[in-house]
């Protein structure tokens, strides 16, 4: 039982607390920070910190990065990814991955794959590949994509990778793997040279030891390489890949122009009814003829910038010198997010083009049909 003077010492502190809390603006996770990240300090208020335990080269541009996420983390389905937020000389950055590793192995070792792969003129990839140090701690996002394998074990699955698109490709593969690979599977992967496969040895691996999969590595610039198909994606590759095989689930991950030339190629080779899953990296392109250049008014930071209607606004933004918060540079993290007050712009995710009225916008996805006033 506390004597009178600790109960008058308890009520003092408590009434201390509340006034600071009250008074002050500060809110209980606000006061308890401090004191919660010196007990933990891989916790932090309003996001979840992930250390950098051990990377390792998979080939020469490409790295993978074991993270071990705070124990708060929610976890992940195969197939997602998550945004990592770092600090790059003072500059807070996000840019979004995706997972190569599954969570059984997130349950056996606390631990998640990143493998990503070199950007010559990133400035993100090139920190990440150059600086970066283990023991770091950077923050991860919850999972998220639809990049997911299929719930029923009765479908017979294509894949249609190019580059680091194999990354979401091998956490559905090493969970087919531990699931001992219930169901046929098929993959044609792309990329300049053999060298440059990512995961090639452990693709090869599973090749041999599973029957229901079968694996085709084309390379796209090795005129006189040996392999069964060669050069970019045509419909020949996949009705050679295929042969007697229906595939009911189609899965397409590469850049964007990769996404569209595999469609095209599919056309004549699948089913009209079949399923198709796709996933693009790399920053979006205008496709429409448009190339008139507008005004874009920065309110913020009283500015006036001409902005092509083929440029995303992210990327005339940063061509002029600015550094707005941007992460996947796809339209998937919503860290670009800034409010519109005047003009219309263009979505190029679906290519539709907003009315005049005030609207939040995604910076990367996003650019101008008319003069705009954005609150940047």
């Amino acid at each position: 039982m506390q004597s009178p003077s600790n109960t008058q010492q308890t009520k003092s502190k408590l009434r201390h607390w509340l006034s600071d809390a009250l008074f002050t603006g500060r809110s209980a996770a606000d006061y308890f920070a401090p004191l919660i990240q010196a007990i933990d300090p891989d916790w932090a208020p309003g996001r979840t910190l992930a250390t950098i335990e051990s990377t390792h080269d998979e080939t020469s541009d490409s790295k993978t990065f074991i993270l071990r996420p705070h124990t708060s983390w929610k976890g992940f389905e195969a197939g997602q990814h998550v945004a990592i937020e770092i600090d790059i000389h003072g500059l807070n950055t996000v840019r979004t991955f995706t997972i190569a590793s599954t969570p059984a192995h997130l349950a056996k070792t606390g631990t998640v794959a990143l493998t990503i792969k070199r950007n010559p003129e990133g400035r993100v990839t090139s920190y990440l590949f150059d600086e970066l140090r283990v023991g770091t701690r950077v923050g991860i996002s919850a999972a998220t994509g639809k990049f997911l394998l299929p719930e029923q074990h009765d479908q017979t699955l294509l894949y249609l990778a190019a580059g680091s698109g194999i990354t979401p490709v091998m956490s559905h593969l090493r969970k087919l793997v531990e699931d001992h690979f219930p169901i046929p599977v098929t993959l044609i992967y792309y990329a300049s040279h053999k060298q440059d496969h990512i995961f090639l040895q452990e693709l090869q691996t599973i090749a041999k030891a599973c029957a229901r999969f079968k694996l085709f590595l084309v390379n796209t610039r090795e005129e006189n390489s040996r392999a069964t198909l060669q050069g970019r994606i045509e419909a020949s590759h996949i009705q050679t890949a295929l042969a007697d095989r229906k595939p009911t689930q189609v899965y397409i991950c590469g850049p964007q122009g990769f996404d569209e030339s595999a469609r095209n190629a599919l056309e004549t080779c699948i089913a009209p009814n079949t399923s198709i899953v796709s996933e693009h990296f790399g920053g979006l392109v205008a496709k429409h003829g448009d190339s008139s250049v507008h005004q874009v008014r920065l309110r913020n930071s009283e500015r006036i910038l001409d902005a092509s209607a083929q440029t995303t606004l992210l990327d005339t933004a940063e061509q002029n010198g600015l550094r707005p918060q941007a992460g996947c540079r796809m339209g998937i993290c919503h860290t670009c997010k800034c409010k519109k007050t005047e003009g219309r712009v263009r979505n190029l995710v679906t290519g539709e083009v907003s009315d005049a009225g005030e609207e939040m916008i995604q910076l990367c996805i996003t650019t101008p049909e008319t003069d705009i006033t954005l609150e940047l």
